[in-house]
């Protein structure tokens, strides 16, 4: 997970939604100087699960989470969230679109 929150806060959410087990690793805005777009967090996420670009994909909701991933070379994967303008994402050229974060494990699974 690459994300612009504190790892405290993030911490605390994962545990309260009991997801913690499925992120081998969190970057916070602790870790990183330059925030999304830049591909700074991701290029770190990837160092500490040590992955290559293509082997990863990058799942967001926001354009900048498209470009990010596009800027690091992973496949970008596009989820639209429940925002008003979280439509915007798919004017970013993504590589994958899912209709909701439920098809991800299906898709993984095919495009291993």
């Amino acid at each position: 997970m690459i994300t612009s929150g504190s790892r405290e806060r993030v911490r605390r959410e994962m545990k309260a939604h009991g997801i913690e087990q499925f992120f081998g690793t969190v970057v916070c805005e602790e870790d990183i100087r330059h925030k999304k777009p830049h591909p700074q967090g991701l290029r770190l996420a990837m160092r500490q699960i040590r992955k290559q670009a293509g082997k990863c994909c990058y799942v967001g909701d926001r354009p900048e989470d498209m470009e990010m991933g596009k800027r690091a070379g992973v496949t970008t994967v596009a989820v639209p969230g429940g925002f008003p303008n979280s439509f915007s994402v798919l004017n970013c050229a993504p590589d994958v679109i899912l209709p909701s974060i439920s098809g991800l494990l299906d898709y993984l699974k095919v495009n291993r």
